[in-house]
């Protein structure tokens, strides 16, 4: 090609080294790898971001919603644990059944709760 004229498609492909593709008259220029490597390792890395920061506050708040429906039962020093959806609740070793079964009642009926399990 001589200075001052305009290269056809072809050429400048050819000059850039981008691979090409002819299906009948289309030229289709193939992504490179760091394209593809974007288009997969992105999404998962705002994904895994966004899982983990999100569990914690999450948990946290259910958490809270839980203390606070097992305040309400009357029974003092409850201890409790949250994972994920699931909750541990330990109360004090001399409680009785009807403490362990309020405290129970009381955080399965906190919207968002999966399973409780009260220990002494």
């Amino acid at each position: 090609m001589t200075p001052g004229t305009m290269a056809t498609f072809d050429e400048h492909l050819k000059n850039e080294g981008d691979a090409v593709e002819r299906s009948g008259t289309r030229v289709r220029a193939r992504l490179s790898r760091a394209w593809w490597a974007a288009f997969v390792v992105v999404p998962l890395v705002l994904g895994a971001a966004a899982a983990f920061l999100g569990k914690s506050s999450i948990e946290s708040n259910l958490q809270q919603r839980v203390e606070r429906s097992v305040a309400g039962t009357g029974v003092a020093q409850v201890s409790v644990s949250v994972d994920g959806r699931d909750v541990t609740a330990v109360v004090p070793a001399r409680s009785g059944n009807d403490a362990i079964d309020s405290v129970r009642d009381a955080a399965s009926h906190v919207d968002g709760v999966r399973t409780v399990k009260v220990h002494r």
